[in-house]
């Protein structure tokens, strides 16, 4: 597996995967909330699209699975 190096930013990479995550036709009775620390407001050096491919399936299980 290659391991990407490129500059990103967590709080942003955070809130659009979730953003793309969720369905837009919330039929659930869920409340979205995105708290993310401000620190987190920079510019790192990772991979971007393996963090965001982590992210997407932690965030799609969670809504799947969440009744309440």
């Amino acid at each position: 597996m290659l391991v990407e190096k490129l500059s990103f930013n967590p709080k942003k990479l955070l809130k659009d995967t979730v953003n793309n995550i969720i369905p837009a036709e919330k039929n659930k009775d869920l409340k979205i909330i995105i708290e993310v620390s401000d620190e987190t407001n920079v510019q790192i050096e990772s991979d971007p699209f393996r963090i965001k491919q982590i992210l997407a399936n932690l965030i799609s299980n969670a809504w799947k699975f969440t009744e309440k």
